[in-house]
């Protein structure tokens, strides 16, 4: 979905000249959607917008309809439909009876929900006393060290379920600290939230 779709076939120049007409999934596409070339069919990127199983046919002057099936996986996460929400608050964490629970929902630009997609995350701990202060994020407890700033090692998130939905919990006690959590693409670089 991400890219163009070709499609490749040995060629026959002649079926190729009597080429008709081209389908996805019974919706006929126009000639700006498609290309023909010597053993090639090529789908514009952006024709097909949803992952799964795809029939296109090719109709042909004097020859009889070619059907393929072609399977199209989930396009690339965008960070432009994808979503994180953070509750109670939207703006910041809450202390401690609250649990906040921040909900990540990974998409392809055209929307479609990744399942199996892995978030990470970097937890940072700043003591600004002589004590020791832990944190929980995702059920793992990340203890900081005494008048000191620890940075733990990207730890990444359960995978996405079938809808694209990550959802886990940050409890932090009131203590005399500084925390943040950074959520970052899988790739663990890439700024998310």
């Amino acid at each position: 979905m991400d890219h163009s779709l070709d499609l490749t076939f040995t060629d026959n120049p002649d079926w190729r000249s009597k080429v008709t007409a081209v389908s996805v999934d019974g919706t006929p596409l126009t000639s700006g959607q498609y290309s023909l070339t010597a053993g090639t069919l090529t789908i514009n990127q952006g024709v097909i917008r949803t992952p799964g199983n795809h029939t296109i046919v090719i109709e042909a002057t004097g020859y009889a309809p070619t059907q393929v099936l072609q399977t199209v996986n989930v396009g690339a996460i965008s960070l432009d439909t994808s979503t994180a929400t953070l509750i109670p608050n939207p703006v910041q964490l809450e202390y401690l009876p609250v649990e906040n629970v921040i909900t990540l929902t990974a998409r392809d630009q055209y929307g479609n929900p990744i399942p199996n997609y892995v978030f990470k995350h970097i937890t940072q701990i700043e003591d600004l006393d002589n004590s020791v202060d832990t944190v929980e994020v995702d059920n793992v407890t990340f203890t900081g060290t005494a008048n000191e700033l620890k940075v733990f090692p990207v730890t990444a998130l359960a995978p996405t379920d079938s809808n694209g939905v990550v959802t886990f919990t940050v409890k932090i006690p009131h203590t005399n600290y500084a925390m943040r959590i950074d959520i970052y693409l899988n790739d663990g670089t890439t700024l998310f939230f």
